[in-house]
């Protein structure tokens, strides 16, 4: 904020936000989620989507004093449940992706005290819209988590027995990311492009050193040739994450060559 605060920080949908707007919606957001229940130390999980409100959440919730537990969103009912209680969450932030897994999660999750709407429809009975809580709480002061307090727990993917949640501390995070920025060729007006799901540390590690470096995050639900390809495009995207498979669907697409890449 202080180096670019006009500068575009996210761009999702029919929305784009500056770096001074995020700032002003993070600590808002962070109070909410105090009013909710959250505990210093305390877990949010999040099941949703890519969205710009998800990236928010990643500041949010430590700005708060709480863990983010980023939720597989290719697990069954049964798996995410299990998560939510290894976590201990208590708030779990659900889009209009998930709504369907919200009865039988609420009803297997022991500690959760609050379920928040991160979708775009109208906010389900029995939630707490998002942008309500921005809109209805003023800015709390940073909760000053740090060092080896807890930032994260991504959840391994559970092919021999029950998953590992991998904890992250604030200073593991900051290492990885300031270690990150020292191999890119440059870090002067990054624009990232996210595919992957922010469960995948791969794809969610982006957001710190984008972050860091003052860029652009363009993000994207999931992964689809055209609209990739449309918003490399369009936003003139300089870093993104691929898997092979994703690389050859783009090349062999036949609509390849109509974008600047």
């Amino acid at each position: 904020v202080a180096k670019c605060p006009h500068g575009i920080a996210t761009v999702c949908a029919d929305r784009q936000r500056s770096w001074r707007e995020v700032s002003e919606r993070v600590p808002r957001a962070a109070a909410g989620l105090r009013a909710l229940g959250l505990e210093p130390g305390g877990t949010v999980a999040v099941l949703a989507m890519n969205s710009d409100r998800y990236l928010e959440l990643f500041f949010a919730i430590p700005w708060a004093g709480g863990i983010v537990a980023p939720l597989n969103i290719r697990w069954s009912e049964a798996e995410n449940a299990y998560a939510i209680n290894d976590s201990d969450a208590a708030i779990l932030c659900v889009d209009d992706a998930f709504l369907h897994h919200v009865p039988r999660l609420r009803a297997e999750a022991r500690g959760l005290k609050a379920l928040v709407w991160i979708g775009d429809g109208p906010t389900p009975d029995g939630m707490d819209s998002y942008e309500e809580m921005i809109a209805s709480h003023d800015p709390m002061e940073d909760a000053g988590r740090a060092d080896d307090d807890l930032y994260a727990i991504f959840y391994t993917g559970g092919t021999t027995g029950l998953p590992k949640g991998v904890a992250m501390s604030h200073r593991a995070i900051g290492y990885g990311t300031v270690s990150y920025l020292a191999l890119l060729p440059s870090i002067e007006d990054l624009s990232f492009l996210y595919i992957a799901g922010y469960f995948h540390f791969a794809a969610a590690s982006a957001l710190y050193y984008i972050t860091m470096a003052g860029g652009t995050h363009v993000i994207l639900p999931k992964f689809e040739p055209v609209p990739v390809m449309e918003a490399i495009n369009r936003h003139q995207v300089t870093n993104m994450v691929m898997v092979p498979t994703m690389v050859n669907m783009l090349i062999n697409h036949p609509d390849f060559d109509r974008y600047d890449l």
